[in-house]
């Protein structure tokens, strides 16, 4: 059982809250020296808006524009 007073009970979703600052808190885990570029931070931010929303979502974009850094940042989002 989780002991932080910030993580939500089983079944429930945190509100979407958008950020724009390329190096996030919540990536600080992951890498210090990770920093998202704009197109990332909008892919972020629309994977956790329809995750708030309970949408399914598949995330696309041209070859070599950090689909991987932005699931890493989705999920390191809902960690924390």
């Amino acid at each position: 059982m989780l002991s932080n007073p910030d993580h939500c009970a089983f079944g429930q979703r945190k509100p979407f809250v958008a950020f724009t600052e390329p190096k996030p808190k919540f990536l600080v885990d992951v890498n210090t020296k990770f920093e998202l570029r704009k197109h990332q931070i909008k892919g972020v931010n629309l994977l956790l808006s329809n995750w708030a929303k309970s949408r399914n979502m598949i995330l696309s974009d041209p070859k070599d524009m950090g689909k991987s850094v932005t699931a890493i940042a989705y999920m390191s989002a809902l960690y924390h």
